[in-house]
This record gives C-alpha cells, sequence and structure tokens, in this order.
C-alpha cells in the first residue's frame, strides 16, 4: 500500500489541494486494514467531482484497487457483467460499445469511477448507471461484507442508500438485455462531452432544472478563473481557480437562485 505526505490531491475542476497523508490501498485486505487504522480519513473513490478544503489532512484514495471487467454470462437474450467499482466509468462504457451491448450510450466520456457513479447515481439525459444494475458488493470500515440489490439501494436522482452509510462499494454486476447500439444517441452524447471543459466535472447540482429560470443572470457569472458556463449547470475552472473562488461562486449562485438546490459536486 502506498502512502505519500503532503499530497497534491486534484480533481476535474483542476483545484489543488494539498493533504498531510494520504493512502492508497492496492486490495482488498489493505482496505480493509487502513479502514480500521484511520477512522477519520476521508475516503474518495476517484476526485473527479469532490472539491478539498484545505484543511483536510488524511485521505484514502481508491483509485489503486482492482479494476476488472468479467463477461459472466453471454446467453440468447442478456449480457451479465461483473466489475470491480475501480473500473474507470468510461472504461466500462468503452468496452460496452466494444462489445456491441447497447444502453448506456448516454453515458460516453463520463468521468470518475464505476463505484463512485453507482454511490452517486450518475447520469447523462434519460440514462443513469443503475438502469442496468443487479447488485453491488460493499465493505463498511469494519470489515464486514454486504451484498445490496438494485431494489435495496432505494435510487433516485443521483442518489443512493449508501450516501447514508459508511459502505465502500467494492463490485458491481451489470445485466443488459441485448440490444443494438444507438448510433444516434451516441454521437449526440459525444457531442455533448466536447463542449465541456476539461477543467470540469460537468453537472454540479442534482436540481438542475432549477436553473433554466435563472441562467440569464448565472451564465458568464465568474470569481477570478472559476465561472458558470453556457450549460448553467457545469462550472468551468480557466486555470488558476482556487478551492476559495469556487466556494465564493457557489455562495454567488445561492444568493441568486431563490429556491432550494442540493449539489452533486461534493465538498470534504
Amino acid at each position: 500500500m502506498k502512502h505519500y505526505n503532503n499530497y497534491n490531491l486534484k480533481n476535474s475542476f483542476n483545484l489543488p489541494c494539498i493533504v498531510r497523508e494520504i493512502w492508497f490501498p492496492e486490495t482488498y485486505y489493505e482496505l480493509k486494514d487502513i479502514f480500521s487504522k484511520q477512522r477519520d480519513a476521508v475516503i474518495v473513490a476517484d476526485c473527479t467531482n469532490i472539491v478539498c478544503r484545505p484543511e483536510v489532512d488524511k485521505v484514502i484514495c481508491l483509485t489503486k484497487m482492482p479494476k476488472d471487467i468479467d463477461l459472466i454470462n453471454d446467453s440468447d437474450d442478456k449480457y451479465v457483467i461483473l466489475c470491480n467499482a475501480n473500473v474507470k466509468s468510461n472504461t466500462f462504457i468503452q468496452y460496452l460499445l466494444l462489445s456491441g451491448i447497447g444502453g448506456y450510450e448516454n453515458l460516453y466520456g463520463m468521468l470518475g469511477r464505476l463505484g463512485s457513479a453507482v454511490y452517486g447515481n450518475s447520469g447523462s439525459g434519460d440514462t443513469c448507471f443503475s438502469d442496468c444494475l443487479t447488485f453491488v458488493l460493499t465493505i463498511d470500515r469494519d470489515g464486514n461484507e454486504f451484498c445490496f440489490n438494485k431494489e435495496d439501494l432505494q435510487f433516485k436522482r443521483r442518489y443512493s442508500i449508501l450516501q447514508d452509510s459508511n459502505n465502500v462499494i467494492t463490485d458491481i454486476c451489470f445485466t443488459f438485455p441485448k440490444k443494438e447500439i444507438d448510433k444516434d444517441k451516441l454521437e449526440k452524447a459525444k457531442e455533448h462531452r466536447r463542449k465541456i471543459s476539461s477543467y470540469s466535472a460537468g453537472g454540479v447540482l442534482k436540481t438542475c432544472n432549477v436553473l433554466k429560470s435563472y441562467q440569464s443572470q448565472l451564465i458568464g457569472l465568474r470569481v477570478g478563473d472559476i465561472e458558470v458556463s453556457d450549460m448553467v449547470n457545469v462550472i468551468h475552472n480557466h486555470g488558476n481557480g482556487t478551492y476559495e473562488q469556487f466556494v465564493e461562486l457557489i455562495d454567488k449562485i445561492l444568493n441568486i437562485v431563490k429556491e432550494p438546490l442540493q449539489f452533486e459536486v461534493k465538498i470534504i
């Protein structure tokens, strides 16, 4: 297991954060061991949708964990696929496309890891990672192992019941009905990804539809190098943004939008 001091933990916004200590477990045994010893550490699957406060000092990062994809059943009417939670989301989408498996075309180019995608029920358009999910395997900080079926996870927009627990996803099973790839959907998804800056984590709000009434006030709103894009729900870093600028921009958005907002980006 790799362990670093004073590590620069960056996310998709390219906002640097120096953490005093960070651990990268590489096996499930190491993960259980570090869970039991560092109970006050923040756990991240990836840093794509996370913004760290400057004072965060202990982090367990899961990006060195196993990342395998196994087709365990190819019958006449379905595919069953078992994946490690550390598989990159877009690596999984590319695997489906190369295998001729349709259904997740809208998710092309999604950031982060499968574990965090399921944990937060990530999605795009009318498609979510939970759509074809069958079950997930998890462990908690005491080393207990659990299996949750799709119904157990109570998925809603950008929500699963795992967000209210201390469980970490280790493996995910999907079942896909056999259907052709929708090429039109795929091209639209690729075009959508091209519009999003490389220094962006995509949508920042679960309640993004609320912003439509305020877009004339929000588009172009900027603090330093952090700016609300013309997609309204996407925040760009033009190169030298800081945590403080990001938080100040969020405060400005909250002062303009007079309705309750739920953020998809997690500040830790």
